[in-house]
C-alpha cells in the first residue's frame, strides 16, 4: 500500500513538473469550449473535458487573439505554452504572453472582486475582455481609445490596477493553444486562450492518464 501511495505521488509530481515547464506540454484529451457570460465576440468561455461522456466541466477562459475563432461543437487538441502560436491581430508567431495580461487573468481566476469585477455581469466581463485585446496588441489602433467608449473606462481600471502590480513575468499563468485536424488532417490552429498551471482539473487528468501507463507497463514486465 505504501508503494502504491508513493507511486501514485511520484505521477503527480511528474505530472506538475511537466505543466510547469516553460515549453510546450501536449496533453492526450480534448477539450470542447462552451459560450459565457460576455458580448462582441469575447468575453469569458467554458472549458471541459470532451473525452468523457458527459463532458465535465474544468475552468473559465478568455480568448487572447481576435482574429481567430472557436466553434462551440468542435472538440479540440491542445498545447500548453508560454506563448499564443500564431499571434493574432498583433502578429508574432510566437507571441509571448503579456504580464500584464498573466496577472489579470491570475486574478480572475482567484478573486475577480480584487479587479472589481463582477463575473456575472456582462459589461464588466466584457470591459475585461478587451482589456486583455488591448494588451496582446489585438486592437487597431494600439491605444486605449481603440477600446469601444462604452467599456473604456472599465477596462481601463483593470489595465491600471496590472499597470500598478507591474509584473515582470506570467507567473502560474499559461497560454492553452487550440487545434483540430481538417478533412486532409492538416493540424489547424483555432484560437489561444488563458489557462492556469498547474490547473488542478488537467493535473488530474494528466496524472491519472501517468498513473495508467505506469499500471500497464507493470503488467508488462510481469
Amino acid at each position: 500500500m505504501m508503494r502504491r501511495k508513493r507511486s501514485l505521488l511520484t505521477v503527480c509530481f511528474i505530472a506538475m513538473a511537466i505543466l510547469l515547464l516553460p515549453g510546450t506540454a501536449a496533453m492526450a484529451y480534448q477539450v470542447q469550449l462552451s459560450d459565457g457570460v460576455g458580448t462582441d465576440g469575447g468575453g469569458m468561455f467554458g472549458v471541459w473535458n470532451a473525452s468523457v461522456v458527459p463532458h465535465t466541466f474544468l475552468f473559465n477562459t478568455f480568448c487572447l487573439e481576435r482574429n481567430e475563432y472557436i466553434n462551440f461543437s468542435k472538440h479540440y487538441d491542445f498545447t500548453i505554452d508560454t506563448w499564443a502560436i500564431q499571434g493574432g491581430v498583433g502578429g508574432g508567431s510566437p507571441d509571448p504572453l503579456d504580464p500584464d495580461t498573466a496577472f489579470l487573468y491570475y486574478k480572475f481566476r482567484t478573486n475577480p472582486l480584487s479587479l472589481g469585477m463582477d463575473v456575472t455581469k456582462s459589461f464588466d466581463v466584457t470591459a475585461f475582455q478587451y482589456a486583455i485585446w488591448y494588451l496582446e496588441d489585438e486592437l487597431t489602433p494600439d491605444a486605449e481609445t481603440s477600446i469601444p467608449l462604452f467599456y473604456r473606462a472599465k477596462a481601463k481600471s483593470y489595465l491600471d490596477l496590472a499597470y500598478a502590480d507591474n509584473s515582470q513575468d506570467i507567473g502560474v499563468v499559461r497560454v492553452l493553444n487550440l487545434t483540430y485536424k481538417d478533412a486532409t488532417g492538416k493540424i489547424i490552429d483555432a484560437q489561444s486562450m488563458l489557462t492556469l498551471v498547474p490547473e488542478p482539473s488537467i493535473l488530474i487528468l494528466l496524472g491519472l492518464g501517468m498513473f495508467g501507463v505506469g499500471i500497464a507497463s507493470r503488467k508488462m514486465k510481469k
